[in-house]
């Protein structure tokens, strides 16, 4: 069920097993690259910070896919270009990771998304979002290998 909130006046829509699959994800950004994963808090344009060895190393959006079978994921042009504008700020990695039903997580760098041609509109009804489409072919999927390992 869609919680409906409030922030600065404007409606925003969260649903609790939209966070419940984002924790699992970062458990397994924790667990297979040996970082610890954060959140930056509710409606942050940014969600997720990326911390090794006490330092961070990163920021990440976590998405989840709500349709089996989709040879892509989707993610909100406003998100992407956060993401960008931290990681030229900061030098440091912007990642978009999305998790598929199977239970495999899929990520890649932000200025790795190719978007041409691959923008469209989509969202809540009434609320029409730009988004880029990130083929999951274009993704690296998470494994056991350190983050070293995976140029993160």
């Amino acid at each position: 069920m869609r919680e409906k909130n409030s922030v600065w006046g404007r409606p925003c829509w969260t649903q609790e097993e939209d966070r419940e699959h984002e924790l699992e994800v970062a458990r397994k950004m924790e667990e297979c690259w040996g970082v610890t994963v954060g959140s930056f808090g509710p409606f942050s344009t940014v969600d997720y910070w990326i911390q090794r060895e006490g330092r961070i190393c990163g920021v990440a959006e976590l998405k989840c896919q709500l349709r089996d079978g989709l040879a892509y994921a989707t993610l909100d042009v406003k998100r992407w270009l956060s993401l960008q504008m931290w990681a030229t700020a900061t030098d440091l990695k912007a990642i978009f990771v999305c998790r598929k039903l199977s239970g495999d997580a899929y990520w890649v760098d932000v200025f790795d998304i190719a978007t041409n041609g691959t923008m469209r509109m989509g969202g809540p009804k009434g609320s029409p979002v730009p988004v880029v489409w990130v083929p999951f072919k274009e993704m690296t999927i998470i494994t056991e290998r350190t983050i070293d390992d995976q140029r993160v």
